[in-house]
């Protein structure tokens, strides 16, 4: 029986990870916090951490592939 590639292992255990707000403002190349801010009000899926979000990263990929940019602008 074969066993997973470690690379495998490794990507799908980032899928799994949460992001800080400033960790995910990196990962999306935006420069603003009221950037997060705005999309976790349009849906971005969220957990509240004390007063700090945290975001899956597998959640936040699922919601950019499901809205277009047109629909988050408005």
């Amino acid at each position: 029986m074969k066993r997973p590639s470690r690379r495998a292992a490794v990507s799908s255990a980032n899928h799994d990870e949460f992001l800080t707000t400033k960790e995910l403002m990196q990962y999306l190349k935006v420069r603003h916090k009221q950037t997060i801010y705005k999309l976790v009000g349009k849906g971005l899926p969220a957990v509240l951490v004390g007063n700090n979000y945290r975001f899956l990263r597998r959640e936040v990929v699922d919601f950019l592939k499901q809205n277009s940019r047109a629909e988050l602008r408005k």
